[in-house]
């Protein structure tokens, strides 16, 4: 029995402000529950802006590509806040927020960095899981490019290597457009 005191669900208040957390870790189930959200929000108004904030550092490729997808297909503009850490697939989601809605606050990190993965099986399921996860790298640098306007050879040479980028170099490499407490800038 629930009692009038409880205090409400904080991610609950802030859905209804139209505010998604992308945490740790995005995997299949955590995606799941942030497309259906999106898809949610934009049931109730196709143009009130939502914003996604991100602090995650541990994010499942594929988990990412299908929240990217489904922030590409609604109508609503999608911003994006790293508000502490955006690395490997949630750093492609911060990249591909709407346009001059892709936010950081002063304190906030991205990591370019290639993907990992776990394999188990025979040498030849061994082989067909990297080749997948070669296509994966490939699909994730060329949406990197497109979104923050880098070549797509720096793009590789960058998540082969591991580029962390402070919230300044982030705006300068095109991965947010404004840094949070800068004027014109704001937070939602």
């Amino acid at each position: 029995m629930s009692s009038s005191h409880e205090p409400p669900d904080i991610f609950d208040r802030l859905l209804e402000q139209r505010i998604i957390f992308i945490r740790n870790p995005l995997d299949g189930a955590a995606a799941n529950l942030v497309i259906a959200q999106l898809l949610h929000l934009e049931t109730r108004d196709r143009i009130a802006p939502i914003t996604l904030r991100i602090n995650c550092t541990e994010a499942d490729l594929q988990a990412a590509l299908a929240v990217y997808d489904t922030m590409q297909a609604v109508q609503a503009p999608v911003g994006t806040l790293c508000s502490g850490t955006a690395a490997g697939g949630a750093a492609l989601l911060l990249a591909a927020g709407t346009p001059g809605s892709r936010l950081s606050l002063p304190s906030g990190r991205v990591l370019l960095e290639q993907p990992r993965g776990k394999f188990h099986g025979s040498s030849r399921e061994l082989d067909l899981q990297a080749r997948g996860l070669l296509r994966l790298r490939q699909q994730v640098n060329e949406l990197l490019a497109r979104h923050t306007g880098q070549l797509l050879e720096r793009i590789e040479r960058d998540t082969e290597q591991g580029l962390w980028l402070s919230a300044e170099e982030a705006r300068a490499y095109g991965l947010v457009d404004r840094i949070t407490g800068e004027e014109g800038g704001s937070a939602d």
